[in-house]
């Protein structure tokens, strides 16, 4: 049996967004470009405009497209969780997604068991209010009140996770 319907014409961006949907990490953009048989700098163009369709619309995900000196492939792009979800979804992810500063700040205050929130200012520059309360949130750092601080601990939780040894 033939089939008579014609096969319909996919989306090159939506191609894109279900590529890195299924993948789960980052693709690098010339493979995207064979994907959607296009040239990279078109291809490029659609993650582009996927990006600002999914902000428009106020979608939980956003598309980051960053150079990683590591690959050789040259750039990378990457659908991810927009900041203000994280700390409400997280819990369902088995790796868990934050912010490079809640990254380097979550780092600092293993390596060192406990640190002042005071003292971060002396690491980092700009807000770090908002990664602490993301880490706080995500249930892998604890407070407890010092004086004018907190004092800032990893959670057992961060401990199995990374199946650390505390």
């Amino acid at each position: 049996m033939e089939e008579s319907a014609k096969t319909p014409t996919l989306s090159k961006k939506n191609i894109i967004l279900a590529a890195l949907y299924l993948a789960n990490k980052p693709l690098p953009l010339d493979e995207l470009s064979k994907t959607i048989k296009t040239s990279v700098e078109d291809a490029e163009g659609h993650v582009a405009e996927l990006s600002e369709d999914l902000k428009s619309l106020g979608f939980p995900l956003k598309i980051t497209l960053f150079d990683d000196p590591a690959k050789l492939s040259g750039s990378q792009v990457k659908l991810e969780v927009v900041d203000d979800y994280l700390a409400a979804v997280s819990h369902h992810s088995s790796q868990i997604e934050f912010g490079k500063k809640a990254q380097k700040i979550l780092a600092l205050i293993a390596k060192k068991k406990e640190l002042l929130q005071s003292e971060l200012k002396y690491y980092f520059k700009g807000d770090i209010y908002d990664a602490v309360d993301e880490l706080i949130g995500q249930k892998l750092l604890i407070t407890e009140k010092y004086k004018n601080t907190k004092k800032l601990k990893p959670t057992k939780l961060f401990f199995e996770r990374y199946k650390l040894v505390e």
